[in-house]
């Protein structure tokens, strides 16, 4: 889940996802700093260590690759218990008059990092490291599902043995899906995106 800060000067706001935000509970950093000087990669610390020395194996798969979320951002962090949310101004790197916003939602050991554009509204999911079954994934996959129930949603992992990690991506390989096993139970969903 290492970004690198190369792609975060490619920074538009061209994604779909758009969302009205709610704003209580919200803290705010005042500060303007470009992305690229603010952003680190989310520390998911327990769940790194688990596919240290793991089986991996990849696949491709444009819907649960490119967004596996059943629900927008919006209706996602409202369905989230006890959420903390911080927003931080960050300059946009295309248009030095306009202000963005990173978005950090944290809810126990899992969050997800957002991004909004100023300019149209809309914004798009960067980053989770989710281990909580409250967020809502397509195909039914859910955290706390066995293993051999998620490897019955997807043919090519038919025949495969015990995986720890199992790595989704879209055909261009852009953005990614990481599904990681302990106990044959799924414990976390990571996600990264693909953004321009």
């Amino acid at each position: 889940m290492k970004y690198t800060l190369w792609i975060l000067l490619l920074i538009s706001g061209c994604k779909s996802e758009t969302t009205s935000e709610n704003t209580e509970g919200i803290k705010s950093d005042s500060s303007h700093e470009p992305v690229s000087e603010l952003y680190e990669p989310i520390d998911d610390g327990s769940a790194n260590e688990v596919t240290v020395g793991s089986e991996i194996f990849q696949f491709e798969n444009d819907e649960i690759g490119a967004y596996p979320f059943e629900e927008d951002f919006d209706r996602m962090v409202v369905s989230l218990k006890g959420a903390e949310i911080h927003k931080k101004p960050v300059q946009n790197l295309h248009d030095s008059t306009r202000t963005d916003t990173l978005v950090t939602v944290s809810f126990g050991p899992s969050v997800i990092e957002y991004y909004k554009v100023q300019a149209d509204g809309s914004g798009f999911i960067l980053e989770t490291s989710i281990q909580s079954d409250d967020v809502k994934f397509k195909k039914g996959i859910r955290i706390g599902m066995s293993r051999t129930e998620f490897f019955s949603l997807f043919e090519e992992l038919e025949g495969k043995p015990d995986l720890k990690s199992v790595l989704i991506s879209t055909m261009e390989g852009l953005s990614q899906s990481e599904f990681v096993f302990v106990n044959d139970t799924l414990s976390t969903v990571r996600y990264q995106s693909y953004f321009d």
